[in-house]
């Protein structure tokens, strides 16, 4: 039997926009209900799923974080809001 082994797996990082591309995305973007979408899947690094799933009780202006439910793994987690 041959021993024959398997070549290990690439994992490329994901494609990202840059700031400048950012700021075209949102410049082209007519409703403030979009651009405020964009803004908050850039600043916060949000997956599309994470994002569409916020609500406003997610948002704890006290404490300066976000609740970030229907996350990949299934486990949800806080973000920290910056000042």
């Amino acid at each position: 039997m041959l021993n024959i082994v398997k070549p290990p797996q690439v994992h490329t990082l994901p494609d990202t926009l840059t700031p400048a591309e950012v700021t075209i995305v949102i410049s082209l973007t007519h409703k403030l209900r979009y651009q405020v979408c964009f803004l908050t899947l850039y600043s916060m690094g949000l997956r599309l799923g994470e994002a569409i799933s916020l609500q406003v009780g997610d948002i704890d202006s006290q404490m300066m974080q976000v609740h970030i439910r229907n996350v990949k793994g299934g486990k949800g987690h806080f973000l920290l809001l910056q000042k």
